[in-house]
C-alpha cells in the first residue's frame, strides 16, 4: 500500500487484459516454425535463403554437404563471403535477378565436391519468397 501522505490520488486504476488469444497465436506460430525447420533440415536437397541485404538466413545440412560450408559459417554472413564458390560459379547474377523478382533456373552447374578431387553438378532454382505483411 502507498501511504496516504505520499499521494493525493483518491483511487487507482488497474487494467487487466486477457491475452489468451495472443498466447495461442504465438504457440501456433512457434509450432509452424518448428515444422518448417524440420522439413528444411531433413531435406537431402540443399536449401538456402538470403535477405535483401545479401545475408544468409537459411542454410540447411544439404547445403553443408554440397558446398562444404557449415551453417555456423554461413548464417548471418554476407552470401559471397560465406560461400565464395557461389560467386566463382557465376551465381551472383542469379542472386541479383531473384532479388529483382525474377525466377531463374541455373542448370547443370559443375562444382568441385569439397574434400575430394571429383566434380559434382547442381541445379539452382531462384525466386523471391513472398512474406506476409506483419500485423501489429
Amino acid at each position: 500500500m502507498i501511504p496516504k501522505e505520499e499521494t493525493s490520488a483518491k483511487c487507482c486504476l488497474i487494467v487487466v487484459e486477457d491475452i489468451g488469444a495472443r498466447k495461442w497465436a504465438e504457440l501456433a506460430i512457434q509450432t509452424e516454425k518448428q515444422l518448417l525447420e524440420r522439413i528444411i533440415n531433413s531435406s537431402v536437397d540443399g536449401i538456402l535463403a538470403f535477405d535483401r541485404d545479401g545475408f544468409f538466413t537459411v542454410w540447411n545440412p544439404g547445403m553443408e554437404r554440397i558446398f562444404g560450408v557449415s551453417a555456423k559459417e554461413a548464417l548471418g554472413r554476407p552470401v559471397f563471403q560465406a560461400c565464395p564458390l557461389l560467386k566463382e560459379l557465376g551465381e551472383d547474377v542469379n542472386f541479383a535477378a531473384a532479388l529483382k523478382g525474377q525466377k531463374i533456373i541455373s542448370r547443370d552447374k559443375a562444382y568441385p565436391i569439397p574434400g575430394t578431387t571429383r566434380q559434382g553438378y547442381f541445379e539452382g532454382y531462384y525466386g523471391l519468397c513472398s512474406m506476409p505483411a506483419m500485423v501489429k
